[in-house]
Order: C-alpha cells, then structure tokens, then sequence
C-alpha cells in the first residue's frame, strides 16, 4: 500500500512538472491549464486554484458515468494545482523565447505527462479526475484512450477560446499529440490503464486497517 502511495504522489508530482515545462515553452498552454487560465483571467483566481475547482466538477462528471472515486481521484483534485502553482512560483523555469527551446520544453513536458498520467493510474487508487473522465468516456464509446483524450482536450480547447484563455501553437500540440504519445506510451510499456481496477476509498481504507 505504501508502494501505492509513493506511485500517486510522484506521478502527480511528474504530471505537473511536465504541465509547467508545456507553460514556459511560451507557445501556448496545454488545453486544460489553457481553459483554466481563461477562468484565471476572467476571475483572478490563481489558475493552481481554477485547476482544483475544475477537478472537483470533471470528478462529478467521471463519477456519473461509472468510474470509482479513489484517494488517487482526490489526491489529484488537490496536489496536481498545489504542484503546478509551486513550479510557477519557483522561479526554477525561465520562459522560452527561440523556436527550438520553446518545441524542446513543449515535447519534453507532454511526455513527462504521459509518464506521470500512467504511473499514478498504475496505483490503482483512482486516476484524476480528467484521466477517471477520459477512462469512463474511452469505455462507453469503444475507443482507444488516446482517441478518447484528443477529442475531450479539443472541446476543452475550444472553451478555452470562448473565454480568452492562452492558446498558441503549444495548444494545437498538445491537444493532438499528447493522446498519440500517451498511447505510444500504452504499447511500449505493455500497461493498459483501462484494465487497472481501481479501488474506491472504502475498499483502500479497509486494506489499510488490515495492515494496521
């Protein structure tokens, strides 16, 4: 269980490590954080904060459509914000102004994301609110995982443009070739997240009571 744990924790650590390097590629955000940072911009609320708020409705959506709601789902909610927010105060990234630096950072963040997105779902302890949505969508509709991520990060993009979020070319990017390279990811490390079943926080709390 503890294993389980670090497996959460370090994989949303990794998720928004590589969200921060996608930002100071200066060419756009990811959708998500680029719809968060219209809510940012209209509200004035730090878009680490939009991310949780946001989380807390997608988990309902997820939640709607079958998926479990975990610790990891919680965990999520609250860290991935909290982490991203700690990047950009950090003062650790310096924004990239040359078109090799900028595609550099962008590459190198979506597949940190990739990496931390299938290292916390491998848990079991609930994937993240958008990851639980993008699952339950992938299982209703028959698709792969990566088809179903680049179609809820394009409607996501598209109502980051309604309200004035940061887009650019890192957006169309990422909206379109993080799916790819998640499931490129999916085939390399022979790990299918659709087949992990994920225990709800009842069912990890009655473990954690037997250990103790």
């Amino acid at each position: 269980m503890i294993k389980k744990f670090v497996k959460l924790i370090v994989g949303l650590f990794l998720f928004s490590l590589g969200n921060t390097f996608v930002y100071y590629g200066n060419i756009g955000l990811d959708p998500w954080n680029s719809f968060h940072s219209g809510i940012s911009n209209l509200t004035g609320i730090d878009i680490g904060l939009v991310a949780t708020i946001v989380s807390v409705f997608v988990l309902v959506l997820a939640i709607l459509i079958g998926e479990k709601f975990g610790f990891g789902t919680v965990f999520d909610a609250i860290l991935v914000g909290l982490f991203y927010q700690m990047f950009l105060d950090s003062g650790l990234f310096v924004e990239q102004t040359s078109f090799l630096g900028s595609g550099l950072y962008v590459l190198v963040g979506m597949e940190i994301i990739c990496i931390g997105a299938l290292l916390y779902m491998s848990a079991g302890l609930g994937a993240g609110p958008r990851d639980s949505l993008i699952v339950g969508l992938s299982k209703k509709l028959n698709l792969k995982m990566g088809v179903a991520k680049v179609i809820l990060e394009v409607f996501v993009v598209f109502l980051a443009f309604l309200l004035g979020g940061k887009l650019g070319p890192g957006t169309v990017v990422t909206a379109f070739l993080t799916g790819s390279l998640l499931q490129l990811n999916i085939f390399l490390t022979k790990f299918n997240p659709k087949e992990v079943v994920h225990e709800n926080i009842l069912e990890t709390i009655k473990k954690l009571n037997k250990g103790a």
